[in-house]
């Protein structure tokens, strides 16, 4: 993609800052929302460097509740070094939010082409909560890579946190699905609701 100026927007909330970057023309009135191009397989990387002893494999897990939820309309596939275009995961141990993502869109095609997801390396709490806050900001953030927005239904992984008192009611409610950690982003685990894969229908279904 060519090399072109860019416009910003920044949609401040308190479970994490996500940023839409736009090509040289942004995404007027009656523009599709974006999305990534179909039938394409998804390249992904995870940076290890500044985790904190964060296990990735809680990263891989969210990418792969996010592919089971398409029903086979996205795949995703880890890159062996950093992916210059697709979904890179960093690590960052003075985030003010648990995550940020900053989806690219190329002007020419009009779809995501890369995004940059940061997840708080180190979220307070014991060994358990780390774990699932780490994941559930995994499974988060990569949904607003993929282009999906935020919602205010409580029962969505997409949620927006609006009252001090919701990012531990939300944690707390996966926690109490859990029995150990092996459990978080299982099958009986996902993190994900009927909005987030509604919506995820709406942007990605046929």
């Amino acid at each position: 993609m060519r090399k072109c100026s860019t416009a910003v927007l920044t949609l401040a909330m308190n479970w994490a800052t996500c940023v839409l970057i736009l090509g040289c023309v942004g995404a007027g009135a009656g523009a599709p929302p974006p999305r990534w191009a179909p039938g394409t397989p998804i390249p992904f990387s995870i940076d290890r460097r500044g985790e904190n002893g964060v296990d990735p494999e809680l990263v891989r897990r969210a990418f792969a509740t996010w592919a089971q939820a398409s029903d086979g309309a996205l795949e995703f596939r880890e890159a062996a070094g950093v992916a210059t275009l697709g979904i890179r995961v960093t690590f960052g141990p003075n985030l003010s939010k648990f995550g940020e993502a900053m989806p690219l869109v190329s002007k020419r095609t009009g779809f995501i082409v890369r995004a940059d997801v940061e997840i708080l390396a180190d979220p307070p709490g014991d060994a358990l909560q780390k774990k699932l806050v780490v994941y559930l900001t995994a499974l988060h953030e990569i949904g607003h890579a993929l282009g999906l927005p935020h919602t205010d239904d409580f029962d969505a992984i997409m949620y927006r946190f609006r009252d001090p008192m919701d990012a531990p009611r939300y944690f707390l409610r996966y926690r109490q699905s859990l029995r150990t950690a092996e459990d978080i982003g299982t099958n009986g685990a996902p993190g994900l609701f009927a909005a987030d894969r509604r919506a995820l229908k709406e942007r990605y279904g046929p």
